[in-house]
């Protein structure tokens, strides 16, 4: 146990990467709605509005130019009364119909990347800018404080943040919890720290290792002291050390593995778990 556990204590990052990813599973049906309602009240951003004016007054040149055509003025006329030239006249013509102008892609930001976990976040509460800001940084965010703050001043605008009731949070465990629920049996974990568990191992190989070894040892042990194991846990009842010690010396010998557990299967240390 205590080898898992500080394995666990180098890997502090992947325990809050596991929390979020559990967190983003409990969250999904809540994050569908919700963002499906924002994306219908969303308002037209800044840049939005000016393309709208702008295709708008275009519209309007188009019309009143067509019209002109129509009572006979050459194009070079209809170009001088509107302050146009007479190649877009021309073009116009054309086309037969108002040319709309091909989109533009907005230029990817940083913080493009992070919108739908901001937005998540959004839904479940969390409207303070600095506390976002802190979560993403601990995600692997690198940007700016201010562009999460920008970003929840445009989102404001949107809809007051509102509390959406969804199922509790995991809150990121210790790394002696953690450990505890790596070396549970999967029957005994809660859906939340089963959840935990395998997105631990996936981000960490050197933890499933270090897990996989201690259940390896935890299994061997049992089958040859059940007597010590209460109800078939993975939880050994408090021993007398020295005979722990003697038990753990003759099982080295039997397993020819004194890698499995470093600092146990040596015989120069045992830790009695009570």
């Amino acid at each position: 146990m205590e080898a898992v556990q500080r394995v666990l204590e180098r890997e502090r990052k992947q325990l809050l990467r596991a929390t979020a990813i559990v967190n983003e599973q409990l969250a999904a049906v809540t994050v569908e709605l919700a963002s499906s309602s924002i994306a219908s009240s969303r308002p037209p951003s800044r840049a939005e509005q000016s393309s709208q004016q702008k295709r708008s007054q275009r519209l309007a040149s188009y019309r009143e130019a067509m019209r002109l055509r129509q009572t006979g003025l050459t194009q070079e006329e209809v170009a001088r009364k509107l302050s146009l030239s007479t190649r877009t006249i021309r073009r116009w013509e054309q086309a037969g119909q108002f040319p709309e102008r091909a989109p533009v892609p907005p230029r990817r930001k940083q913080i493009d990347r992070w919108v739908p976990y901001l937005e998540r976040r959004w839904s479940e509460g969390r409207s303070n800018a600095l506390a976002l800001w802190q979560e993403l940084r601990q995600l692997g965010y690198r940007g700016s404080r201010g562009a999460v703050q920008r970003w929840a001043t445009g989102q404001r605008q949107i809809a007051p943040p509102q509390r959406v009731s969804c199922r509790p949070r995991l809150v990121s465990p210790s790394p002696r919890q953690a450990t505890w629920w790596l070396l549970q049996e999967p029957a005994a974990r809660e859906e939340n720290q089963s959840v935990f568990v395998r997105a631990l191992e996936q981000l960490s190989p050197a933890i499933a290792q270090a897990a996989q070894q201690a259940r390896e040892f935890v299994s061997f042990f049992r089958d040859r002291r059940p007597h010590l194991f209460p109800n078939g846990s993975n939880v050994i009842k408090p021993v007398n050390c020295a005979a722990l010690l003697k038990a753990c010396a003759r099982m080295k010998e039997l397993y020819a593995a004194p890698s499995l557990c470093p600092g146990v299967m040596d015989g120069s240390k045992v830790t009695c778990i009570g």
